[in-house]
């Protein structure tokens, strides 16, 4: 369940509870939000591997 405002990271797709990377998406209307990820070496962030074998 998601709260108004919790960052989901684009990587590991949990929530970030400190800091985390914008990625911010180019819309001239500016109707797309932008991508959140957690920082780099966050132990917090694990990543799916899709396809491993």
């Amino acid at each position: 369940m998601s709260t108004a405002g919790t960052r989901i990271c684009a990587v590991c797709d949990r929530p970030i509870r400190t800091g985390g990377r914008e990625f911010i998406r180019h819309s001239a209307s500016g109707a797309r939000p932008s991508d959140w990820a957690h920082d780099l070496l966050d132990p917090a962030c694990k990543p799916v591997r899709v396809g491993a074998r």
